[in-house]
Order: C-alpha cells, then sequence, then structure tokens
C-alpha cells in the first residue's frame, strides 16, 4: 500500500489528505524507518492525534530535533523554549488543551492560508521547509505560488502577498481538510 512509500505518502497526504488519514501515518511510523521529513510531514499534516507519534522521537539523538520543529509547527510554542526536548512537559501542556482531532491545526490553531503564508516569512525555516509549505499552499487553495527561492529576498514576499490577497475572497473554514467549493 502506500505506506511503503513513507515520507512521500505524508507529503501527499499534508497536500490533499483527511483528518482519517492519521491512521495511515500510524501504519508509516509503526513499518520502520523513520526519517527526519516523515516527522516534519506529520507535524505540517495537522492532526492533534499525531502528538503521540512526535513526542516518542523527542529524546532520539537523531530525530529529536525533527520530532520537536513537527511538534512546533502543530501545536505551536506550548512548552517553555528549556522545555522543547521534554516529553513530560509536553504530555502536561497537551493535556491542558482541548485539541479536535476534527481540525487541522498548524501553531496549536486551526489551519489557515494566512497561517501558513506567515510560516513561509517569518525565515524561520529551511528552504526545503518553504517549499513544501508553498506546495501546501497550492495543493489546498489551488492557487499557485511563483517565487524564485532562490532569490528568496526580493520576490517571495510580494508573490505570497499575492496569493494571501487572492484567497482571501474565498470561504476558507479555518481548519479545515479540504478545500472549499
Amino acid at each position: 500500500g502506500l505506506a511503503s512509500l513513507g515520507a512521500k505518502t505524508a507529503e501527499i497526504l499534508v497536500l490533499g489528505g483527511v483528518a482519517d488519514d492519521i491512521a495511515e501515518l500510524e501504519t508509516i511510523v509503526m513499518r520502520g524507518r523513520v526519517a527526519p521529513d516523515l516527522l516534519l510531514a506529520i507535524g505540517r499534516f495537522g492532526n492533534p492525534l499525531a502528538w503521540s507519534f512526535l513526542l516518542h522521537f523527542l529524546s532520539d539523538r537523531e530525530l529529536g530535533d525533527s520530532a520537536q520543529e513537527a511538534l512546533l509547527t502543530l501545536f505551536g510554542a506550548l512548552v517553555r523554549v528549556e522545555e522543547h526536548r521534554e516529553q513530560a512537559a509536553w504530555r502536561k501542556a497537551l493535556s491542558e488543551r482541548d485539541f479536535d482531532p476534527s481540525i487541522r491545526y498548524r501553531r496549536g490553531e486551526p489551519w489557515t492560508l494566512a497561517m501558513v503564508v506567515r510560516e513561509c516569512l517569518s525565515g524561520e525555516h529551511s528552504r526545503f521547509e518553504v517549499e513544501r509549505r508553498l506546495d501546501e499552499i497550492a495543493a489546498r487553495t489551488g492557487l499557485v505560488v511563483t517565487a524564485d527561492l532562490g532569490c528568496w529576498t526580493p520576490t517571495a514576499g510580494p508573490a505570497l502577498a499575492a496569493i494571501l490577497e487572492k484567497a482571501s475572497g474565498r470561504r476558507w473554514p479555518p481548519g479545515a481538510w479540504i478545500r472549499p467549493r
């Protein structure tokens, strides 16, 4: 099945999956080789039920940074910076929040296009992660972002601002998994 494609399947689910696809992600994680790109995709997927996958890898020497980044992408800064790698701190913080698994999240809030655009412009992400987010914008909205990431500073900001402006006229309920018709 699709699970054998690992992180590639996870990326497909980020682009067009629905909340129930969390089961497919679980299968991918349980099947074996977990890599940083898989954890990052799980964070961008947006289902809060993924917390246990991500917490499991926080203490892993090779995967801990990616697990931390994925948790921050999904839930935002629920814990203090010095606790970002502590499973107990994340468990406590998550137990105090009521995340709905039928809603897609980004940074602890229902997913919105504006949130993804802000992530792209934040300067916090690698070029690879910005490209993944641009793909997500295109797939989820049908709006294509043309920004030359080789010349990031001069062209990306205006291109993303134009996309946000085009998308603002479309109805997209925060946290929705599928594009409105």
